[in-house]
């Protein structure tokens, strides 16, 4: 069965706009490809579209850990975890890396950003160990 664009993401509730900057965006998020068109109107496979939508709308939590370029990556929320910080005190020396020297983040899916686990495990072990007033800057 197929269906268009506008008609399938009008039944799920999507807006317009949104529908349209994910069909610009394909290239990078996976929108499907059209199955057919008829002049300028493109008709997708509605079972495959649906689920696309739904991944969209619904997605899966990122992973703690993911592997790029031969490197382990972890979350902010990993990297919490395994320094023993609230995320939100991670968060705040990522943004002030200048002076934290924090590890700047080598990945982004969605708004999750990640670090490579060797450099900031050992930005962990390094400001652990330095004395207290350096820690705060």
């Amino acid at each position: 069965m197929v269906t268009t664009r506008a008609e399938l993401l009008r039944r799920v509730g999507v807006p317009h706009r949104t529908g349209d900057a994910w069909y610009r965006d394909r290239e990078r998020n996976g929108h499907p490809h059209p199955v057919s068109a008829v002049g300028r109107r493109r008709y997708f496979d509605e079972v495959v579209l649906l689920a696309w939508v739904h991944a969209q709308l619904h997605p899966e939590p990122a992973p703690a850990r993911i592997v790029r370029g031969g490197r382990t990556l972890v979350s902010r929320a990993e990297l919490a975890h395994l320094a023993g910080l609230p995320e939100t005190v991670l968060a705040d020396l990522h943004a002030r890396r200048a002076t934290t020297r924090h590890p700047v983040a080598v990945h982004r899916h969605r708004h999750v950003v990640y670090f490579d686990e060797t450099d900031a495990l050992a930005w962990h072990t390094a400001r652990a160990a330095a004395p207290s007033r350096r820690r705060t800057g």
